[in-house]
């Protein structure tokens, strides 16, 4: 067991699933273009630097991976072939299907350069693209997030990448679900969304007052175990 695993393994109360092989799935897709999983880094590489100051376990991170220089993620669709002009080096989570397909991903900039995140799309969907349908139990309750690290903290939990929820609840059951915006409470167009959820009979989760941080994520940061945050 590694460090990251000692420091931060205790603190899950439940089992993260691993993601399923498939021959459309990150590890064929992403390792010709020279794209490293994050479980083969050293534990002091940029990289798993990042992940672990945001308290992501790495058992939770172990299918994350990192490229050097942006650019090459031109060879991932040819859609963006010389479509990409930065060269930043970025943390890619990838999105995948049921099956472990990856119809797209998410590159988390490194250096500070460019976007924050850079989203690339493999299908020709222009909806959400919403991360862990790969671990996704259709039978148990379902937590929603905005971001896909805040649903890594969270059982059989979904991530839409955003703000908007109007995919995902074409095939979520509205009992079995709870619906987690960030903790945005001044943000007029994140309170008219959350109000036509609750008007449309979806459950929500309404931060209390006396929590400030913007995020799951950030909650896990201030030492709140995940545990507590899903009773909460």
């Amino acid at each position: 067991m590694c460090i990251r695993d000692m420091r931060l393994s205790n603190k899950f109360d439940f089992t993260f699933t691993p993601r399923k092989s498939s021959q459309f799935g990150p590890k064929n897709l992403l390792t010709p273009l020279g794209a490293i999983q994050l479980a083969d880094l050293a534990d002091d590489h940029p990289a798993n630097t990042y992940v672990n100051g945001r308290n992501i376990p790495f058992l939770m991170s172990r299918d994350f991976w990192y490229i050097d220089d942006e650019e090459k993620l031109e060879g991932v669709s040819p859609k963006y072939r010389n479509r990409i002009a930065g060269h930043s080096p970025r943390i890619l989570i990838p999105f995948c299907d049921k099956r472990g397909n990856m119809f797209g991903l998410q590159g988390r900039t490194l250096d500070g350069k460019g976007l924050r995140y850079l989203t690339l799309r493999l299908t020709e969907d222009k909806g959400e693209l919403i991360y862990g349908l790969d671990r996704w139990n259709s039978s148990n309750h379902t937590y929603v997030c905005e971001g896909p690290l805040d649903s890594l903290f969270l059982p059989n939990a979904l991530a839409v990448g955003g703000s908007s929820y109007k995919k995902v609840r074409q095939f979520l059951d509205r009992d079995r679900t709870t619906i987690i915006y960030d903790n945005e409470p001044r943000n007029k167009e994140i309170i008219s969304q959350m109000r036509k959820a609750i008007h449309d009979g979806w459950g929500l989760f309404l931060w209390p007052d006396k929590i400030t941080e913007y995020d799951i994520n950030a909650l896990v940061n201030l030492g709140q175990r995940p545990g507590k945050i899903h009773e909460m």
